[in-house]
Formats: C-alpha cells, sequence, structure tokens
C-alpha cells in the first residue's frame, strides 16, 4: 500500500517515512526511511520527529498510507498561494460517517470555519482524509506546542487537532476537496476494498 501511495507523489527525491522500529530493505531503496526507536504520544510527535530536520520556511506535506485520493493540482495550486495550512477532505463519506473513526470540517468557499475531531459527521461537513499541507515547520510546530498544552492525559494528538488549534490562532485554514478518494484506515474498510479489488479483478 505505501509503494502504490508513493507512486502518485511525483518527486525527485525520496519521500520522508517514519516507520516504528522496523526496517525492510525494500522501504530503504525507495524512502528515506526513518524508524522510530520507542512509540510517540501519537501521529503528530511522530510526524513532528522528522519535520524538525526540515528547512526553515520550506512547505511540506503529511500524508498517510491508508487511503487512496486524486485532487485538482491546479486548485491546490491556487488555493496554497493565500493558505497557512491546507486539509484535503472528500464528500465520501458513506463509508463511515455514523461512526467516530474519522474527523469532519465545515467550510465555506474553502475556507474552514469548524474541524470535529474524530466525531460523527455533523450537518454537511466533508470528510478529513488525512492529508496536509503545511507553508513552513514553524506553523507546525507551534500548532503542535500549543495543542500540546491542551491535550488529554490519554488522547493522542492527530495533525487534525494541529489544524483546529491553528483556527484558534487565527491562521488561513483552508481546504481542497478529493475528486476521488477510497479510505482503507480502518480494518472494516481495508477489508471491503480487499473484497471489491479481488471481485472486479475476477471479473
Amino acid at each position: 500500500m505505501i509503494l502504490q501511495v508513493k507512486d502518485y507523489l511525483p518527486s525527485l527525491r525520496k519521500i520522508n517515512l517514519i516507520s516504528y522500529r522496523q526496517t525492510q530493505k525494500l522501504l530503504n531503496k525507495n524512502f528515506n526511511l526513518f524508524c522510530l526507536q520507542k512509540k510517540t504520544g501519537g501521529q503528530a510527535e511522530s510526524a513532528l520527529k522528522i519535520i524538525n530536520k526540515l528547512s526553515n520556511g520550506k512547505s511540506f506535506f503529511v500524508n498517510c498510507c491508508d487511503n487512496f485520493s486524486i485532487f485538482e493540482l491546479k486548485n491546490f495550486k491556487s488555493l496554497k498561494k493565500y493558505s497557512d495550512i491546507i486539509v484535503f477532505s472528500s464528500g465520501n463519506f458513506e463509508t463511515d460517517s455514523m461512526t467516530r473513526d474519522g474527523s469532519w470540517v465545515k467550510s465555506s468557499s474553502n475556507i474552514i470555519k469548524k474541524i470535529f475531531i474524530k466525531s460523527t459527521r455533523i450537518g454537511m461537513s466533508k470528510r478529513v482524509t488525512g492529508n496536509f499541507y503545511f507553508k513552513n515547520k514553524e506553523i507546525f510546530i507551534k500548532c503542535y506546542y500549543e495543542a500540546f498544552k491542551k491535550k488529554n492525559k490519554n488522547k493522542e494528538i492527530l495533525i487534525d487537532d494541529l489544524a483546529k488549534q491553528a483556527l484558534k490562532m487565527k491562521y488561513k485554514v483552508n481546504t481542497i476537496s478529493d475528486k476521488i478518494y477510497v479510505n482503507m484506515g480502518t480494518p472494516k474498510l481495508l477489508r471491503e476494498f480487499n473484497f471489491w479489488e479481488k471481485y472486479f479483478d475476477v471479473r
């Protein structure tokens, strides 16, 4: 799945990938692999380990490897000119809108008004896909430490939390809607994907 996603992230350089302890030759060959030797406090802290190594003022993406999405590049290039953070979202919500597995955004003209973390779908909100654009690492770090101050002791800090914190800090947080989005982020959704992939392969 990781290698499949890589094929849709064209780059002249290797993509940075964070892994926990285990290394594989296949991953080492295709990525700049950073192996964490101990568990972190969650998704955002894991990302922070590598983001600290980026150059100041350099923009970057944070992508998860358990979904597949396609978006309009022209729209993205236009939106990033006036964005500090871009949250990728999708109107494809049927598979998990009644669970608390996902986060959701309410927006108007691409401007995010509210973010719901790990909840059922509220109103006409769109599903957060788990992919994010940050204008620079300073924004990520400031939002992380503000979110860290307020975090529940037993709750991990998600990148979603940083976007929500950024709204409170008056950063420009916008969203772009994916044209195609396939979510494989839970065991149930992965089983469904595998079933339909095999079904259509047979036919």
